[in-house]
């Protein structure tokens, strides 16, 4: 079963992201779901948003990856 780990409508995160869980050899995927239009605003006016999930093997590494997300520099 999948966990979702990540949600963004920025490009820049989702990379650093991808990065992040390749370097650790971390296996996801993703998920684009739309954005209302009357929630656009919230998201910079972004259209879609990029749900990433990792695998439930993998949900004790989570607050490493939130703090790598908060703190490098990829």
């Amino acid at each position: 079963m999948d966990i979702e780990l990540f949600r963004t409508s920025s490009e820049e995160e989702r990379k650093k992201l991808r990065k992040i869980l390749l370097n650790k050899q971390i296996s996801f995927s993703e998920r684009w779901e739309k954005i209302p239009l009357v929630k656009r605003g919230k998201y910079g006016g972004q259209k879609e948003m990029c749900v990433v999930y990792i695998s439930e093997f993998y949900d004790s590494q989570v607050d490493e990856i939130c703090k790598l997300m908060e703190t490098e520099n990829v």
